[in-house]
């Protein structure tokens, strides 16, 4: 008889033995080292197993993301800002805002001679709707004024802020209003006073136009402005995902 085997009583009745075979505890000693095993060393070893896997794939989306970038069209920032200087210097100037302003002035003009008093001349003007313009001066736009950020993909424009364009201030003479003419007692002058007056108008407009809120408004209009005479290049390099962006100096 074979260890781990027995016979069933009735073997000495003369009836067949039945054999009754132990069972060996030999599988569960097995089992419980392979599960200790798996907690120390399974886990790290299923994830090395699980990268070895997936390597290929991911080689294969590293190699389909270079030749992505390989297909797509190279950004050529000096190039392209060659280009647009050339096309926007060729404007010189700019115009971002035209507006209306009003301008007045009161003068006043004593006259004394051989110790007399001959009176004071006084006049009152003022001009209406003095048409003003600020603008860019383009002239001064480089490529340096162009700086591409690779890691943000876009390209800043940098202009100068817009200026009063002093030379196109414009006054119509039927747009000024005589308010009040006055000689002096002995004076026989006041329309020289008035004809003064109306001359200081222009330069109390330009005093006007470039007030506070009408060089906010300019700088917003000129952004804008500027943006649109940039919409050549924003398409070019629109179509390769950069975009552009126009900020002042």
């Amino acid at each position: 008889m074979r260890d781990g085997q027995t016979v069933a009583d009735g073997a000495g009745r003369g009836e067949a033995p039945v054999v009754v075979r132990a069972r060996s505890q030999w599988p569960w000693a097995i089992a419980t080292v392979a599960i200790v095993l798996m907690l120390l060393i399974g886990l790290p070893t299923i994830y090395v197993i699980y990268k070895l896997v997936n390597a290929p794939a991911d080689a294969v989306g590293a190699a389909g993301r270079m030749v992505a970038d390989a297909a797509r069209p190279k950004i050529d920032i000096h190039s392209l800002a060659l280009v647009t200087v050339e096309d926007v210097q060729r404007q010189s100037k700019l115009v971002v805002l035209q507006t209306t302003v009003t301008a007045s002035i009161e003068r006043a003009e004593s006259a004394q001679s051989w110790g007399v008093y001959w009176g004071t001349n006084t006049a009152r003007v003022v001009a209406r709707e003095v048409k003003v313009q600020y603008a860019i001066d383009l002239r001064q736009f480089g490529e340096s004024d162009l700086e591409y950020s690779a890691s943000r993909r876009v390209v800043m424009v940098r202009v100068p802020r817009p200026v009063l364009d002093e030379e196109m201030v414009a006054i119509d003479p039927a747009k000024i209003e005589t308010l009040s003419v006055q000689g002096g007692w002995a004076r026989f002058d006041k329309q020289e006073t008035r004809e003064r007056a109306v001359q200081e108008l222009k330069p109390r407009a330009v005093l006007a136009a470039k007030g506070m809120l009408i060089k906010k408004e300019a700088e917003a209009a000129g952004l804008e402005a500027m943006g649109n005479v940039l919409k050549p290049l924003a398409g070019r390099l629109g179509a390769q995902g950069v975009r552009v962006e126009v900020g002042y100096r």
